[in-house]
Parts: structure tokens; C-alpha cells; sequence
């Protein structure tokens, strides 16, 4: 392999890993915002809605923010 075809492997190899990566980081920011609205639609269901309860105040307690309004 010549100098040159190296370079151009390395520059293919670093922009696909370049534009895979955001990929991946966009599908899992859509994936995820999609449940939270899913699973905020559901806190009528005791189970899902009382942990995403204790999720949501557990990470506004580490943050020192507390829960708003206790």
C-alpha cells in the first residue's frame, strides 16, 4: 500500500466514522425523546409512572435542585 492510498483509506475511515457517530447519536436522541413522551403519557399505569416519578426526582436531587413546589 502506497503513501498515498493510505491516506486516502484513512481519510475514508475517519469521515464514515465521523458521520456514523452522528447517526448514532441523533437515532438515540430520537429514540429516546420518543419514550419520554411515550412513558409521560402513561403515568396513569401505576408501575411505569411511579418509577419515572422516582427517576425524574432522583435526578433533579443529585442535580441540587429538588423538586419544584415541595
Amino acid at each position: 500500500m502506497t503513501l498515498k492510498e493510505f491516506a486516502k483509506h484513512a481519510k475514508e475511515g475517519i469521515v464514515k466514522g465521523f458521520f456514523w457517530s452522528v447517526g448514532v447519536s441523533l437515532g438515540f436522541a430520537v429514540i429516546t425523546t420518543l419514550l419520554v413522551f411515550v412513558f409521560s403519557r402513561a403515568e396513569t399505569l401505576p408501575i411505569i409512572g411511579h418509577a419515572i416519578a422516582s427517576i425524574v426526582q432522583a435526578t433533579l436531587e443529585s442535580l441540587g435542585t429538588g423538586v419544584p413546589g415541595n
